[in-house]
């Protein structure tokens, strides 16, 4: 005891209540700290990690106004803005090129004189005028008056109508046709044959109407 006594001083002393004093405040800062205590300046800049923060911790008061942008959310959790108007009318589009002109489609080959065989035959097969490709008529039997044209009519169909005011019907007999009459008979191929009759559809032999006489072929 002596020998320790004799080695302590005044300076080991204070040493050795220093150690005491600092081990023991860094025990007490650590368990107790008083609330509040802890700030910005205490804290390491980056120490706060996400793992740190618990749900909900951050609410839209510790949020800075205008901070956050689109790509901080998740798509749908940001309504629709409302539709814009209308933007003014663009600009008229450039003009386009014209089209080439086709090409001319070939001429078709014409087609075959149209036949003109008409007449003009005067009451009672008597004459005629105004005829073009007739060579002659003929009163045949006594209700027939035939014309004779200058080419073959098979084929043909011919047309007779009333000229002039007497009442009654024609009735038109063209190349092969038959009646199986021997008064009428059969015609040649280059010739039409008008029938006359009268109102009441027999043969007219007087008094036999004027008529016109259009041949197409």
């Amino acid at each position: 005891m002596a020998r320790l006594t004799s080695r302590l001083s005044y300076a080991n002393v204070m040493a050795t209540i220093a150690v005491f004093i600092a081990l023991g405040g860094v025990s007490y800062a650590a368990i107790t700290l008083p609330a509040n205590s802890v700030g910005s300046k205490q804290i390491k800049r980056g120490a706060v990690k996400n793992s740190d923060l618990g749900r909900s911790a951050v609410t839209s008061g510790k949020v800075k106004n205008g901070s956050l942008r689109s790509i901080d959310f998740k798509a749908g959790q940001l309504p629709a803005g409302a539709t814009g108007a209308t933007g003014p009318q663009g600009p008229q589009g450039l003009k386009g090129d014209a089209g080439t002109n086709g090409t001319n489609g070939t001429n078709g080959t014409n087609g075959a004189d149209a036949t003109k065989l008409f007449v003009n035959v005067r009451r009672d097969c008597a004459s005629f005028e105004d005829a073009s490709g007739v060579v002659s008529i003929e009163l045949e039997a006594t209700a027939r008056c035939d014309v004779r044209f200058n080419r073959d009519l098979s084929g043909c169909v011919a047309v007779a109508t009333v000229a002039g005011g007497i009442q009654g019907e024609l009735r038109v007999i063209e190349p092969a046709d038959n009646y199986g009459s021997t008064s009428f008979g059969n015609l040649d191929s280059n010739e039409i044959g008008v029938i006359y009759s009268d109102s009441a559809g027999g043969a007219r032999t007087t008094n036999r109407q004027e008529f016109s006489l259009a041949v197409f072929c």
